[in-house]
Parts: C-alpha cells; structure tokens; sequence
C-alpha cells in the first residue's frame, strides 16, 4: 500500500487501506508500533505526549526523526535487530498533538540506533519527510478571526502587529509562515494543556519566541545585552483549533511576569526591595532554564513546563547573588528528580552520568523510574564547577555509584 507522503490519516483509515481484520485492530496499533505483512508502522508524538500518557522525547533533529522505541525496549530483542537490519520496511506516521491525525511522513530506515532502554532510533527518509501539518491557518485568516471574536488590532508594524481584548493580549507575527501567534510567557505553564487542543502546533525549538516590538510583554535579558520582550508562540491547522485555543486561554491562570508583578497575592505596603528582587529573580533563573533547556527536564526530558522546576546546583544556601541567578548553576528537573537531587539522592558526574546514593533501595529506583544508565546529554563546561560543589557537598565521588549513607 502506497501512501501519500505530506497526507493525514487516522488510525482507522490505515488499518482500512491495509485491509487489517476487524479481530486485529486493537492492542499494538494503539500502542506506538505494530506489524503487519511484515511492514513496520510507527505511530508518534513529537513534542508533545501520546494517547498513554508517555511523553517520549520525539523530535526533528534537521530531516531526522529522533524516536524512542517502548520503555523496555532494548537492542536484543527481534523488532529492533529487524529495525536495524533493514528488514522491514518503515512508514512513519506523526504529530503534534494526542488526538490529532498522524502526517505521513515518509518510508523511513534507521541510521543510527541507540544502546539505551528504551532504544532511541535516528530515522532517515529518502526522499526528506514532511513535516508540516496541512491547511495551516494563514496569518490573513487569523487576523480575521481575531476581529471576529472581539479582539482590536493595531496597525501592522514592521514585524508584529498586536490585539487586543480585555486583559489579553495577543501579538501575530510577521516574520515567520508558522507557529503565527504570540502569547504572554505568563502561561509558561500552561503550554502542555493548548498543545493537546487538536490543531495547535508549535515551531520554535525554544520555548520562547523574543522580539523588540511586542512592548506589551515582559523584558528579559536573551542573545544581547539589552532586555527584549518574549512570549511562547503558537500555529494553527484549522480556524476551529485557533478557536478553542483562545477558549482555553482566556480560562486559565496565569503565572504573573516581571512586569505585572503588582497582581501578584503580595502585599506591596509590606514586601521589601529585597524581597522583591528575591522574587524577581528567581522567576527570571526558571525562564532562563527553561529557555536552555528546551522546556524539558535534563535527564528524563519530561516536556510538562508545571511538573519542571528550576534546580539550583550549588544551594541557593551556599551560593553568591551572581551565583544564584547564573543559568549554568541550574538544571531543569522533573519535580521528583528535583527533591532527589536537591537532597543529595543523586547527582552527575563531569559527562553528565547519574551518581546514584546507597540510601536508594532498588526497589527506590524502581519507583522513582530512574538507573543508572541515565545521563544528561548537554552539560558544558561552565556546570563543572558547581557539579563538583554538588558532589563534594553530598558526598560523592567523581563518577561511579557513591557509597555514602
């Protein structure tokens, strides 16, 4: 069976195309892979978590797709030495969003596989895969869609034009085909809640887009040496999925910025310059992981920005005032590898290696879902110093399994 490289397609209408009997329609299909007629079909996120709730670290790495396989999957067992061998072939079908139909990206073979558990696999198509979901709405129909539902527009400027309805505010970009429409960085952590609205989609690798003209949003410090405004962007497949979008997040709540500090439940009569700039700054070191990061925890890539938090390497505690808002004295963590790391349950060695406590039991790791073959792949040379504050602080060694109680 031929598919249409580019097309959509649910799972019901490939299992339809193929012929696939009614009896044989469940189980793996819905799981991420399956075979049959000794062709390989795999079914992925990226960027977002699946229909089980697993959020895999898919991504595009230029025109290869970086895929982990299931969580027990490893290099021995006899789909991988097929995925390895060439033996079957591969469709690969994908998307931005649970619920959302899968783009057919292309056949696919692996050029590269990884001797982790799970298995990661570099997919490489020939010819190059496609990416984009169809029908994307235009920036002309956005604008229009924005007038519709009440929103007032600006002028067009040079490379943003902004609206605006009661307390939102919204910028659309000009600079860019896709991911069209900026939001203030306030809903940080609402992110994962639009990404599942079907249809909503987003370009930018880094969490956030930045630019000099949306005035409205908060300033931080980025590429130069002058603070700039930035917000999270987003893109649309559909006028429907721009709708609910906007549904959606006009009904959540908001993590007030730098700018809008005087929202917060804070007393200003009360609140001191210093505990302010406390304040300030601690959200500013969060953002600044988050923007390092990608928006995903360093060692398990968990992508859920409210389940993240911004984990100081040498304690705030110990640190200096430069120390304590300098990103390379961060990393960003899962809330459960958070605690262990702050209490000294774990820590890295120089190439980023997991240094695991005698006082986690086996059945602990089980638990926590962490082993030693953990590892953060993007650790420089600027985090040493204070991995080795850390390792020093708790009582580790500079790399293998501590023995400390």
């Amino acid at each position: 069976m031929d598919f249409e490289v580019g097309a959509q397609y649910t799972r019901t209408q490939i299992q339809d195309l193929l012929g696939v009997p009614g009896d044989r329609r469940g189980g793996d299909w819905a799981t991420g892979y399956t075979r049959f007629d000794n062709e390989l079909f795999v079914f992925c996120n990226v960027d977002s978590a699946g229909r089980t709730g697993h959020d895999y670290p898919n991504r595009w790495d230029g025109q290869r797709l970086v895929w982990s396989a299931k969580n027990r999957s490893n290099l021995s067992q006899p789909l991988m030495r097929a995925i390895s061998e060439g033996s079957s072939p591969t469709h690969i079908f994908h998307r931005s969003a649970d619920r959302l139909p899968f783009t057919y990206a292309g056949r696919a073979w692996a050029s590269h596989m990884e001797d982790t558990t799970p298995v990661v696999v570099h997919w490489s198509f020939d010819p190059p895969p496609a990416r984009a979901m169809a029908n994307e709405l235009s920036r002309d129909l956005l604008c229009e869609e924005l007038i519709t539902a009440g929103f007032d527009l600006a002028p067009t400027g040079v490379k943003t034009r902004r609206a605006t309805r009661g307390l939102t505010t919204l910028y659309i970009k000009f600079d860019s085909n896709r991911s069209v429409l900026v939001v203030d960085p306030a809903y940080e952590e609402g992110v994962t809640a639009l990404m599942q609205i079907p249809g909503v989609q987003r370009e930018n690798r880094s969490l956030f887009y930045h630019n000099s003209t949306m005035r409205a949003f908060p300033k931080r410090i980025w590429s130069g040496k002058a603070p700039i405004p930035y917000g999270v962007d987003f893109g649309f497949a559909s006028q429907q999925a721009f709708r609910r979008f906007v549904e959606t997040l006009e009904g959540m709540p908001i993590t007030p910025s730098v700018e809008s500090a005087d929202q917060m439940d804070i007393d200003p009569r009360t609140e001191t310059e210093a505990m302010r700039a406390v304040r300030l700054g601690q959200q500013n070191f969060r953002r600044d992981l988050l923007d390092v990061w990608g928006a995903r925890c360093a060692l398990t890539g968990l992508a859920i920005p409210e389940l993240l938090r911004a984990s100081h390497i040498k304690p705030w505690c110990e640190a200096t005032s430069t120390e304590r808002l300098d990103p390379d004295n961060g990393l960003l963590l899962a809330v459960h590898i958070d605690g262990l790391f702050d209490r000294g349950f774990i820590s890295f060695d120089e190439n980023g290696s997991i240094l695991i406590s005698s006082r986690l039991t086996d059945q602990s790791l089980r638990c926590f879902g962490i082993g030693p073959q953990l590892s953060i792949a993007k650790l420089s040379s600027r985090h040493q110093r204070y991995l080795d504050h850390h390792r020093k602080l708790h009582g580790f060694a500079s790399s293998g399994k501590s023995s400390h109680s």
